[in-house]
């Protein structure tokens, strides 16, 4: 395949991917806030390390972002998938071993969408609002 065909169908697949969350989540595998109502979550090799993150409904909470990678990433949430409508939209942290908490208000419950802002294909999840 040429490169330049071999990056357009790279592309594609990585936009299909971000169409909504998994028909069968594992919500084993979301990283969960603690008592202080703040997850963490980690940027490495372009991808965030887990595919959803658990916060309390009806309050404020924290998003603790780890970054590994030399370039830059953020976390922003939406309503859902489409990204149409940003709820929040964090600050960009270049790494590696840089780390930033985001304040977020309350959310009602629900499941949104969350990514990295200039890498939303391979860097993004679920947000559980329970």
């Amino acid at each position: 395949m040429r490169p330049l065909a071999w990056l357009v169908a790279l592309l594609l697949a990585g936009c299909a991917t971000a169409s909504g969350p998994p028909a069968s989540l594992d919500e084993a595998a979301c990283a969960r806030a603690d008592a202080n109502a703040e997850v963490s979550l980690t940027a490495s090799l372009f991808f965030f390390d887990v595919p959803c993150l658990i916060v309390p409904a009806n309050r404020a909470f924290a998003i603790h972002l780890e970054n590994d990678d030399p370039a830059e990433h953020n976390v922003t949430v939406y309503p859902d998938a489409s990204r149409a409508d940003e709820l929040f939209h964090g600050d960009l942290i270049t790494g590696p071993g840089r780390s930033i908490d985001y304040a977020l208000d309350p959310l009602a419950p629900g499941e949104f969408w969350f990514d990295c802002y200039l890498h939303p294909t391979q860097m993004s999840g679920v947000l559980l609002v329970r």
